[in-house]
């Protein structure tokens, strides 16, 4: 009887190495990242306010600057074939175009530009809650790589549910 106790043991054990494991496509890998600095950011944040001493302020200015032009770069990105990168590329673009608003100059242009970046922002929350609505579970699989993303596809869930349910007139 040990034996056979001994052989399913090394059955699973050879199924477990047989398993294939998804690999990180350039975006998931780039997201994961991009994750990171922005919980080094956060915790750059917390530093700088609990101590004056310029190295605090010099760390969080880096880390800021890192974490904005990790956010751009993560736009340049190609999905490769993973049902995630879509997600998480059409997230982050929504993520970052709503941003955008709070970057216009003042002028006489900026009413226009502002409704355009609008419109664009609404358009990709559509976009990125349909994406999340027709696969629920990538924003469970998205949560574990960029968790704060995860969190702005949610919310554009909810928002794209009450634009479907006013426009139904619910």
């Amino acid at each position: 009887m040990a034996d056979a106790t001994q052989a399913r043991s090394d059955d699973a054990s050879r199924n477990e190495d047989l398993r294939i494991e998804r690999a990180d496509t350039p975006i998931i890998a780039y997201a994961r990242l991009v994750a990171q600095s922005d919980e080094f950011f956060d915790a750059a944040s917390k530093g700088r306010g609990r101590n004056s001493h310029p190295a605090f302020r010099i760390l969080y200015d880096a880390a800021g600057k890192a974490m904005e032009t990790s956010y751009l770069h993560m736009l340049d990105l190609l999905p490769n074939g993973d049902d995630r990168d879509l997600m998480i590329l059409a997230g982050h673009a929504a993520m970052m175009v709503n941003q955008l608003v709070d970057h216009i100059p003042g002028g006489v242009e900026r009413d226009v530009a502002c409704k355009l970046a609008e419109g664009v922002a609404s358009a990709l929350t559509v976009i990125s809650a349909t994406l999340a609505h027709q696969w629920p579970a990538g924003v469970k699989d998205v949560e574990p790589i960029f968790p704060e993303l995860a969190k702005f596809i949610r919310r554009d869930m909810m928002i794209a549910e009450a634009r479907r349910a006013d426009a139904e007139g619910r």
